[in-house]
């Protein structure tokens, strides 16, 4: 599939609308993509992408609302979930609509190329960022100030002024990095050398159509070193490949939930978000490599189309259903449905799906929300699973915990049920924690659990069958917090008289919930 000049996709023969939102700035107006969502189902869509979205995405927004609506009126809405990383609560809307199916990303790219820079008598290891076929080149070497004795950002084109025929170093951050290279070309810089802003190497970028010098990335432990190579003649050359330690992991980028405002559970499914090719405006049929999530949600689109011409009668719930109870983690590294929803899709399981899992809210996952309490947690939420065969289905239920269950106990009811042909049953999920539990969870201070945690209890409830049938998948999640309940109870000064100002005085303060506090 490599050697052919246009990729198939996932879906070849679907027939495609495009409806522009975007100005030239960037941005849009809410009304504007209500319109198009609108306008979309008013033409017939079958399947709506959405490549869009605003960090903390809540359930609420206008756009989620006109999603379910789409949803209920038979459109299957597949959005991008964002690209603004795995802290909690940053999985962007309008993704975060209960009836959206919002996709994470995956970083399926095995190993990078790697690339050697070479100086006086050091050698720095490094990648070839955008696969470039112009190694190996020597000139001389321009590390861009930034004013304080670092490297600069080389965010403006007036930094690169008099690099050209040179290799320009530049550090990663604030502007996009794909822009640096652009501007070392345009400058007609011999090359430019990315060094990252954290340990480690920066993400690969992939072929850049018309643009050939090479971009080469630098682990950020090495910035030190590539400061010496200022003014001097380098080489830069190409390297053994590089493990891709993030390899079948949810990509660096790819937003966390769960979902703002109530701590629902989204993301709600993965797909491969790295070093896609994606059609390149204006080329005919050439290609650019891309990342995010906004290339991991047309990839979905295309298995639900592929579903729905499978399985006309299905409406768009069904669908949706499908793609999340047959995703898998079998080939997932380090699940975790915080962020990678029910699994990774799998076209041919979904096609090929003989039962779903269905909720009343459209989700099709268990939100537990977030539960604060000073006494104990006890709550249940319920799934149905639908069977779509016209024989009945023995399924066993059990649970897949992703971490620590921090004490909490879980409940299936049934724990095993058979589902009659082209019938349904519910399955009742119950998660009790106890006062001890919840007293022996960290605090929620960042001090406590580190600015980027958030103590939850996640999972999947897995319902499994024989073949040819196939089982169920449904995410959960819940975000406990055990209660402090601090209180002044007394006030005291001399005599057990009320005190004046002068006098020295005393209170009592008393902590009657389960877990410690503090007062001022």
């Amino acid at each position: 599939m490599r050697k052919w000049r246009r990729g198939i996709g996932a879906a070849p023969l679907a027939s495609l609308m495009a409806y522009k939102i975007f100005g030239c700035d960037g941005s849009v107006d809410d009304a504007i993509i209500v319109a198009a969502i609108d306008r979309a189902v008013v033409d017939g869509a079958t399947v709506i992408n959405m490549s869009l979205g605003a960090d903390y995405g809540t359930a609420e927004s206008v756009e989620s609302k006109a999603i379910d609506n789409a949803v209920r009126a038979g459109v299957v809405v597949v959005v991008s979930a964002g690209n603004a990383g795995p802290n909690p609560y940053l999985v962007g809307g309008p993704s975060t609509a209960n009836r959206a199916l919002s996709v994470a990303a995956l970083d399926t790219v095995e190993t990078y190329p790697g690339a050697t820079m070479t100086f006086a008598s050091t050698t720095l290891d490094g990648q070839n960022s955008n696969r470039s076929g112009s190694l190996p080149l020597t000139a001389d070497t321009v590390v861009l100030d930034d004013g304080d004795g670092g490297i600069g950002l080389g965010c403006d084109p007036a930094d690169y002024t008099g690099t050209s025929g040179k290799i320009v170093v530049v550090l990663r951050g604030t502007c996009g990095r794909v822009e640096k290279l652009e501007y070392g070309a345009d400058a007609g810089a011999a090359a430019v050398v990315m060094v990252n802003n954290a340990s480690g190497l920066p993400p690969i970028e992939g072929v850049q159509q018309g643009i050939t010098i090479p971009f080469i990335g630098l682990d950020g432990d090495d910035a030190a070193a590539v400061m010496t190579a200022d003014g001097e003649g380098t080489t830069l050359a190409a390297g053994a490949d590089i493990v891709n330690p993030g390899f079948a992991d949810a990509a660096d980028f790819s937003s966390g939930g769960p979902r703002a405002g109530d701590s629902g559970m989204k993301p709600d499914i993965i797909a491969p978000g790295v070093g896609v090719a994606s059609a390149l405006v204006g080329s005919g049929t050439e290609s650019v490599e891309l990342g995010g999530t906004s290339m991991a949600a047309p990839h979905v689109s295309g298995i639900a189309a592929l579903v729905r011409s499978a399985h006309p009668s299905w409406s768009a719930a069904q669908v949706k259903a499908a793609l999340m109870s047959s995703s898998s983690i079998d080939d997932l590294a380090g699940y975790d449905p915080r962020i990678m929803g029910a699994g990774l899709v799998s076209a041919r399981t979904a096609v090929a799906a003989t039962a779903v899992a269905t909720t009343k809210d459209g989700s099709n996952s268990l939100t537990f929300g977030f539960q604060s309490s000073t006494e104990r947690i006890d709550e249940t939420r319920e799934f149905t699973i639908e069977n779509l065969t016209n024989s009945p289905i023995r399924y066993n239920l059990s649970l897949e915990a992703a971490g620590s269950m921090l004490d909490a106990g879980v409940t299936i009811t049934p724990s095993s049920v058979t589902v009659p042909a082209r019938g349904r049953k519910t399955v009742h999920v119950r998660i009790r924690m106890s006062a001890d539990a919840l007293a022996a969870l960290p605090g929620t201070s960042f001090w406590e659990i580190g600015p980027t945690e958030l103590t939850t209890v996640r999972g999947v409830i897995v319902a499994s069958a024989s073949a040819p049938a196939t089982g169920v998948r449904v995410p959960f999640i819940l975000v406990p917090k055990g209660e402090s309940k601090i209180a002044l109870e007394d006030l005291h000064g001399a005599g057990g008289m009320v005190p004046k100002m002068s006098r020295r005085s005393f209170v009592t303060v008393r902590n009657s919930g389960v877990h410690g506090g503090s007062a001022d």
